[in-house]
């Protein structure tokens, strides 16, 4: 029987081999690496500074693509500085036009007197009349008004909605006579008034879809709802501070002017994003047909007649 020195068996393991009897040959024992501080073998190293290395790397990496991702939602939700003017300018456009809209109800009695009714003629034209063709022919009319959004520039149309309100409303308030007569006067008024309100909301709504960032439609949307619901409270409260002191037909050109305005400002201030596009769509089609890029010098017409 051979003999293995002691050092051999601190080194070696027996396996049992094929035969039962056989040593089978050293195979090395992973000590700890005093370098990384763990434990390696086969070509496999954990803990390494390698290791270590390119999971940072990766953690930085996945960091940096999620603050990416967020501040970009930030800045999606954000509300474009540019825009700020065209906010306002639309809210204050809204709140004007619909103050005009509760201004008679406060003075129907001066209305009555100054139109010479009888108390009949009061509940009748005032009561029946005047709110009929407020209402029932301004929102008639306005489902003209929303097709036409559709179809021609909305700042132009916005601009002449406003017009239609004010307009007739300050000539009530400085030009109506005090008779009879006057009263159809009135109430020719009060009905381009309610066609105004009435064909405001489809333009407004529309141009807040087209003007503002998806993220930020839902929020304008609701200001200008409230708008108009401010305007319409903020305008019967004056009428009815107003009116008695200084008569009924003063909250009417109080109303009108800032309306008349903000009809302006809207007409000058502010582009309808489709016309724009319209405008450049015929621009490129004109560009890219022969005839006018021949016109132009861009392209030259054969002789032959063929382009």
């Amino acid at each position: 029987m051979a003999a293995f020195a002691t050092s051999d068996l601190r080194t070696r393991r027996s396996i049992p081999g094929a035969d039962g009897n056989a040593w089978s040959q050293a195979t090395t024992v992973s000590q700890p690496n005093s370098n990384s501080g763990g434990w390696h073998n086969a070509g496999t190293n954990f803990g390494s500074a390698d290791g270590a290395t390119a999971n940072r790397s990766i953690g930085a990496d996945a960091w940096n693509k999620g603050n990416n991702g967020n501040h970009n939602l930030d800045e999606e939700k954000r509300f474009p500085p540019e825009l700020y003017g065209t906010f306002v300018l639309l809210f204050v456009t809204a709140l004007c036009l619909h103050a005009d809209q509760n201004l008679a109800a406060p003075n129907l009695s001066a209305i009555a007197e100054d139109f010479q009714m009888t108390p009949l003629q009061k509940d009748t034209r005032l009561g029946g009349m005047v709110q009929f063709g407020f209402f029932l022919i301004g929102g008639a009319v306005s489902l003209l008004v929303g097709p036409a959004t559709d179809q021609v520039d909305r700042v132009s149309l916005l601009s002449a909605v406003v017009c239609s309100a004010c307009v007739p409303s300050l000539m009530m308030s400085l030009w109506v006579p005090s008779t009879k007569a006057g009263f159809f006067y009135f109430f020719l008024a009060r009905i381009c008034t309610g066609i105004a309100i009435g064909g405001s909301f489809p333009v407004l709504f529309s141009l807040v879809a087209d003007i503002f960032p998806a993220s930020q439609r839902g929020f304008v949307s609701a200001c200008i709802s409230a708008a108009t619901n401010v305007g319409a409270a903020v305008g019967g409260m004056m009428s009815g501070i107003v009116g008695p002191r200084w008569g009924w037909r003063v909250p009417f050109g109080i109303v009108a002017i800032p309306a008349l305005v903000c009809a302006v400002l809207v007409r000058l201030l502010l582009t309808d994003p489709r016309t724009e596009r319209n405008k450049k769509r015929a621009m490129d089609n004109g560009i890219q047909n022969p005839a006018f890029s021949a016109w132009m010098g861009t392209e030259e017409v054969s002789s032959a007649g063929g382009y």
